[in-house]
């Protein structure tokens, strides 16, 4: 929400290198629920890619919780959450989910985050790490957030292990 794609380009980037496709999307007035079906879209652009990990930072992972509410593809392997939980009940779904939060996030605080695990998000197919130190906006590169905790490491250590953990996981999946 009100974040521009190429916020994110560091950790995007980290995983191209790792031989992954990335694809930061656009969205219309940089609201990611205006755009619900974007993904089916570039899953389509990309037949040959056969096995997919979606997500999103914050509204971004919520968002595309709702994109994959009712999706049974079979190409879709697992979702990501960066301070960010589905935005309905996944607790009987058999997708795979990384829940990444951030010490001294403000927005998504630990009674949220343990509300939202508790209720609607925690299934046995589910990992969460919660980074030492890491804020909500350390996930990406667009400055201080309204209402965000400051972070006591820096947005590039919080990056970096964002990139190992999905990495770890991602490879995990295969």
């Amino acid at each position: 929400a009100k974040v521009q794609p190429l916020n994110y380009a560091r950790i995007a980037g980290e995983l191209q290198n790792k031989g992954y496709h990335v694809f930061l999307s656009k969205m219309p007035f940089t609201w990611s629920f205006l755009y619900i079906d974007l993904a089916a879209e570039i899953i389509n652009d990309y037949p040959q890619i056969e096995n997919w990990v979606l997500g999103g930072h914050s509204l971004g992972g919520a968002i595309i919780s709702t994109y994959m509410k009712d999706n049974t593809s079979e190409k879709i392997k697992g979702m990501f959450f960066l301070a960010s939980y589905p935005a309905s009940d996944y607790s009987a779904r058999k997708i795979p989910m990384l829940y990444i939060f951030a010490e001294h996030d403000g927005l998504v605080t630990p009674p949220k985050r343990d509300k939202a695990m508790l209720e609607i998000s925690k299934t046995p197919y589910s990992y969460q790490v919660i980074i030492a130190g890491g804020n909500h906006a350390g996930f990406g590169n667009y400055g201080k957030q309204s209402g965000d905790n400051a972070a006591t490491i820096s947005n590039k250590e919080q990056q970096d292990q964002t990139v190992k953990i999905m990495t770890t996981w991602i490879e995990e999946l295969s």
